[in-house]
């Protein structure tokens, strides 16, 4: 069957697009699939190689490709990886194999581009804060209580942005704050912006999951199964428990005889209003084009969402690092200058 629509889970990342490569050849030549993958595995290091040696080991020991890639999380994509359990079992496969390198990856690449462009300046302002969070840290606790004795030996006043910048470094709770708050930054950035796994079941940029959940079905539906059987294979592969627990409850409602589309808007998988648009039409090709139109202005207005969060909060906090920044400046010189200007007119000197 032809695809309708481009596949929106295409892989971007070197070791998948050339484990998917290694496996379309692999197949079509009918070659030891695990032997391919695991001196795939030797072109790589790290978490990469591990992955994929994983893999390799996995499926000689006799465990089938998908099940292989979903106990191997970083192996592969794992929106992908569903895509390809329900290929699995449409008779699919290979074609959802090599839609996941396919070349109409334009729109989706210059979407990936904006994204790790603001993800960058967000990490960006994160390292600036940590760096000043070490260097203020240091000065608060050797440099200025040298300077304090040194004024109150020569009897000048400390100026007013040298005795703020003692003031918050008294405020002890602040510095006690500051470095969790950074690190849990760093640790929700994977399901903030996404990666290529699903920490802890969390799952990969869980706010564009409801969105790959209707692009899954739109292709359940375009390849000819009902909406019923891919809700139950989701109901059981998908590996957010959230929805995998709302998407039991939509399969038991189908089989009590409950309309399917309802049921998924009375567990919020989908707005009513979509519901009554799917529930015009019993055209499957329609009612997967509608899902992929859903799913499609749903992830993009989600990533622009995202993307503008991430923008504004960066823009603001560099605002504060540049402002604690300043005032640290502004302190130390003019401590120096009060300080050197005592010590040249003793008669300043209280």
């Amino acid at each position: 069957m032809s695809e309708l629509h481009p596949n929106p889970f295409q892989v971007t990342r070197p070791h998948e697009r050339a484990l998917v490569r290694v496996l379309v050849m692999s197949l079509r030549r009918r070659l030891n699939v695990s032997m391919m993958v695991g001196r795939l595995a030797e072109e790589y290091s790290g978490r990469s190689r591990r992955a994929l040696r994983q893999v390799a080991w996995l499926m000689s020991e006799g465990t089938p490709l998908v099940s292989a890639l979903e106990h191997t999380p970083r192996a592969l994509d794992p929106t992908a990886v569903l895509a390809l359990r329900l290929a699995t079992e449409t008779g699919t496969f290979p074609e959802r194999l090599e839609s996941l390198i396919s070349d109409d990856v334009a729109p989706d690449a210059l979407r990936a581009s904006g994204k790790n462009a603001s993800e960058g300046q967000l990490m960006h302002v994160i390292v600036g804060f940590m760096v000043a969070w070490i260097i203020i840290t240091f000065m608060l606790l050797f440099i200025i209580p040298t300077f304090e004795k040194m004024f109150d030996e020569f009897g000048v006043g400390l100026p007013k942005p040298m005795l703020w910048l003692i003031a918050m470094g008294n405020f002890s709770g602040l510095w006690l704050v500051v470095l969790p708050v950074v690190l849990f930054l760093i640790m929700i950035g994977p399901i903030f912006y996404g990666g290529p796994t699903w920490p802890l079941g969390i799952g990969v940029r869980m706010p564009r999951a409801g969105s790959d959940l209707l692009a899954l079905l739109a292709m359940n539906l375009q390849s000819g199964r009902t909406l019923a059987s891919g809700v139950a294979s989701l109901a059981r592969y998908h590996p957010i428990t959230s929805l995998r627990v709302r998407l039991f409850h939509v399969s038991a409602a189908i089989d009590r005889g409950e309309n399917g589309w309802d049921a998924m808007a009375n567990q919020k998988l989908i707005r009513p209003q979509q519901a009554t648009a799917l529930k015009m039409t019993d055209d499957p090709l329609a009612q997967s084009w509608l899902l992929h139109r859903e799913a499609q202005t749903g992830r993009r207005w989600k990533d622009e969402r995202a993307d503008f969060i991430a923008s504004a909060f960066s823009l603001l906090s560099l605002f504060l690092l540049a402002a604690i920044v300043i005032l640290v400046a502004v302190g130390v010189f003019m401590a120096l200058y009060e300080l050197v200007n005592g010590m040249s007119y003793p008669e300043n000197l209280r």
